[in-house]
């Protein structure tokens, strides 16, 4: 068993370690594991979201749900590169939550300062409108939350925006989100994690916040 680990590529084993967690995961939840999935989605509805591009590939496509709420997991890698700038790899696990309201919510990103120079490079160039917006300590917002992120959208949205993200949810981000990031796009909730090693407390932390937020999204979205 030794020798046959020595022979096995790093990412090999990183894999096979994540497959495993997933498919456990899955069992735990009742959730149906697929593996891998093409770009194209195939059969399958892609995980969309400010990390879809034409040259990610996709691991560990797994599908269910949890209060009523649907959901989808994914764990996505991905090179990018911007002139000047050089190039990185990311690799993302990804919790998809669908939200119940009709009312498309304005697509935000709760980002943190800690992304690369790449990562934001390449977010606003895909997504120009995007700009970050005056959450700050003297509007309320918690200090402990404005360390860590900057909330990013669209100027003209800025009070939708701040009425779904106010300060009681940055206030809950900042206590139980961690290293956690979100973004808000329609009918959809992206909560992501970077990180190339999943474990099945990562995955269920993710779920257990998304499906928070998205309840409270859902309540405000009606407002």
């Amino acid at each position: 068993m030794k020798k046959l680990a020595t022979k096995l590529a790093p990412s090999a084993i990183t894999q096979r370690h994540n497959k495993q967690v997933m498919t456990k995961v899955a069992d735990q939840l009742g959730f149906v594991y697929f593996g891998n999935v093409s770009r194209s989605g195939g059969s399958h509805p892609l995980v969309r979201g400010l990390t879809l591009s034409s040259h990610h590939h996709d691991k560990h496509y797994t599908v269910g749900s949890v209060k009523g709420y649907d959901i989808s997991i994914i764990q996505r890698t991905d090179t990018l590169g911007h002139p000047g700038k050089g190039k990185s790899q990311h690799n993302w696990l990804i919790v998809q939550v669908d939200l119940h309201t009709p009312i498309d919510v304005p697509h935000t990103f709760i980002g943190l300062h800690s992304h690369s120079e790449i990562f934001y490079a390449q977010l606003f160039s895909k997504f120009g409108r995007l700009q970050k917006l005056p959450y700050t300590t003297e509007a309320g917002y918690p200090g402990e939350f404005l360390a860590r992120y900057a909330v990013y959208g669209q100027f003209a949205k800025l009070n939708r925006i701040q009425h779904l993200i106010d300060t009681e949810v940055c206030a809950t981000m900042a206590a139980h989100f961690g290293t956690l990031t979100v973004e808000l796009e329609r009918d959809n909730i992206y909560v992501y994690s970077e990180h190339s090693r999943i474990t099945t407390d990562l995955i269920h932390t993710m779920i257990q916040n998304g499906v928070w937020l998205a309840s409270v999204i859902d309540q405000r979205a009606q407002d």
